[in-house]
């Protein structure tokens, strides 16, 4: 039986390790090409706080209500976990009786969910000093309560959470008025939290635009509201536009390769031809073409100066990969790659150079295995942000 454990590790350590478990629950999330850090890098700087796993904004009230509900005078952090984690599970109980169910984590496995809210929300509730300590979810002190609402208020503001935290509603968690949904004074804490905490960033233009992102559209650079963002969060969003333009290329030709592939070895489980998956590659190119003047601008020094300044971890070898392609697509070998062997060498000798004997291309079983290949590019959570902000601007909506 393996696991995966801390003893003595930063917060910072152990939340990262509840984000890698978190992402394992979730389909889609294989990193084929092995882009994932730079995808999170420019994800992290346009959307911080932000990540695929949240679901409805008022989880970030929820969390922190749980943890000064349950201190109580004597008990230690670790106690006070316990019965955190107990209170959230009757949260879920509480969110699955009401009649709007949309975004509720545990809605099907119910209180037995074994990812609880505080895990999935604990780094957005750092970012935006909500929670302020850096510390892990068994290491919050207990509040000393005091015996009137004034002295109450004066001891949480030196405490863990923002003084200005708005009260948990009368009975939480065994009864919740409104479920999910944020009331106008708690829609506009939340506003507050993100403009002082992550000013300058794309998350800040939208949440503070006229109206709510477009339900529809599928990434930030479609959208009308985020198109017009200033510099700095224009500039960034740029950058990521064109990364996504690129990585969806790369993603479309290993697709191409592997149904190739897969179509050689004689199974016959995916029902899409190969021939569908080189269509969606000249799709693809269409798109380049469509975009060719950005490509030729795009200053890619630039691009590795904000991502290497954001995250240093970013290796040598992952830089030469997306330099190879998107010059690939500036000198149009990236053109005849249905034909020519160049950039099909460039695609699988990646895969090969990451998972070795596990890669797909020469590993018949998992070969076998496949199931099909998505053909999007990269929306850096947007999906998860439309919900979050619409939750926000819908709030403030009411009375």
């Amino acid at each position: 039986m393996s696991s995966i454990a801390w003893l003595d590790t930063s917060a910072d350590e152990q939340r990262r390790v509840r984000e890698v478990i978190a992402l394992f629950t979730q389909k889609e999330t294989l990193d084929e090409l092995g882009i994932g850090q730079i995808r999170d890098t420019f994800s992290d700087a346009l959307f911080p706080g932000i990540t695929t796993i949240e679901t409805r904004a008022r989880y970030f009230l929820l969390v922190p209500w749980a943890y000064v509900k349950e201190s109580r005078p004597g008990r230690s952090a670790a106690q006070v976990r316990v019965q955190v984690e107990r209170s959230e599970r009757d949260l879920v109980r509480t969110l699955n009786r009401g009649e709007r169910q949309r975004g509720v984590i545990g809605a099907r496995a119910g209180a037995g969910v074994k990812i609880l809210p505080s895990s999935i929300y604990w780094n957005g509730l750092l970012t935006f000093g909500i929670l302020r300590r850096d510390v892990g979810l068994d290491q919050i002190a207990s509040t000393r309560h005091q015996r009137d609402a004034a002295d109450e208020l004066a001891s949480r503001a030196g405490g863990d959470w923002h003084p200005t935290l708005p009260p948990a509603p009368k009975d939480f968690p065994s009864t919740l008025e409104g479920g999910l949904d944020l009331t106008a004074p708690e829609a506009s804490w939340l506003r507050e939290r993100i403009l002082e905490s992550v000013p300058a960033t794309l998350l800040a233009h939208v949440v503070v635009a006229d109206q709510p992102p477009t339900e529809d559209s599928p990434y930030p650079w479609r959208d009308e509201t985020c198109r017009s963002a200033p510099d700095p969060a224009a500039h960034l969003m740029r950058h990521a536009e064109l990364f996504s333009l690129a990585v969806k290329g790369a993603t479309r030709l290993y697709n191409v390769l592997l149904a190739e592939a897969y179509e050689r070895a004689g199974f016959t489980t995916v029902a899409k031809s190969v021939e569908e998956y080189h269509e969606q590659y000249r799709v693809w190119l269409g798109e380049v073409g469509d975009a060719r003047h950005q490509l030729g601008a795009w200053d890619m020094l630039g691009f590795w100066a904000t991502a290497h300044a954001r995250n240093p971890r970013i290796s040598p070898r992952t830089r030469m990969f997306v330099d190879a392609w998107v010059q690939g697509m500036r000198d149009g070998t990236a053109h005849t790659a249905l034909e020519n062997e160049a950039p099909r060498l460039l695609i699988a000798n990646r895969e090969a150079s990451l998972k070795g004997k596990q890669a797909r291309l020469t590993n018949r079983k998992l070969l076998g295995q496949w199931g099909g290949g998505a053909s999007g590019g990269l929306d850096y959570r947007w999906g998860t942000v439309k919900t979050i902000i619409t939750d926000i601007h819908e709030g403030l909506a009411r009375v």
